[in-house]
C-alpha cells in the first residue's frame, strides 16, 4: 500500500499564491511510497463565479467544479469540508515529494475522500497539453488498470 494515494486530500497551511501564503486544499493524483517520489496535486479554490461555470468538467478553462451534494467529498464522520462551490485548477498542478509531506508540520492530511470512479472523471477532464511530461506520466500511470 502506498504511503500517499491518489484521492488523498490535504491542506497546506503555507501554500503560496500571488497574494502570498494562504492555506489551500490539494488533491493528490498519484500514489507515492519513497521519500523522493513525486506527487502531482491540484489546488482547490472557492469558486465565486458559478454563473460562468457548470458542475463537473469545464475543460475549456481547465477547471473541475465540485459542489456539496454532487461530489463524494466526505471525511470518515460523513461531513464534507466543502462549504461553497470549489474548483480544481487542472492546468496548474503542484508537485510535492513524499519527504515534504513527512517533514513539514504545516501540511495536514484529511485522508482519502474521493473514490476512484470520481477521480477518473477528474482525470478525464485534464488537458494533458497543459502539463509537463512528468506530471502527465505520473497521472497516467496512476490510472493504469493492472491485469
Amino acid at each position: 500500500m502506498a504511503e500517499f494515494e491518489k484521492g488523498d486530500i490535504f491542506i497546506d497551511y503555507r501554500a503560496v499564491n500571488i497574494a502570498g501564503e494562504k492555506a489551500k486544499y490539494f488533491l493528490c493524483m498519484n500514489d507515492a511510497n519513497e521519500a523522493d517520489d513525486k506527487v502531482v496535486c491540484f489546488v482547490m479554490n472557492t469558486e465565486g463565479r458559478m454563473d460562468k461555470y457548470h458542475v463537473g468538467c469545464n475543460n475549456s478553462v481547465g477547471k473541475f467544479v465540485l459542489i456539496l451534494g454532487d461530489t463524494p467529498l466526505e471525511n470518515t464522520k460523513g461531513k464534507s469540508f466543502l462549504k461553497n462551490p470549489t474548483s480544481l485548477m487542472l492546468s496548474k498542478p503542484r508537485i510535492y515529494t513524499v519527504s515534504e509531506f513527512l517533514e513539514r508540520s504545516d501540511i495536514k492530511f484529511i485522508g482519502k475522500i474521493i473514490d476512484d470512479k470520481f477521480l477518473r472523471r477528474i482525470k478525464n477532464c485534464i488537458d494533458f497539453n497543459d502539463l509537463t511530461f512528468l506530471e502527465m506520466r505520473l497521472i497516467k500511470e496512476a490510472f493504469k488498470i493492472l491485469k
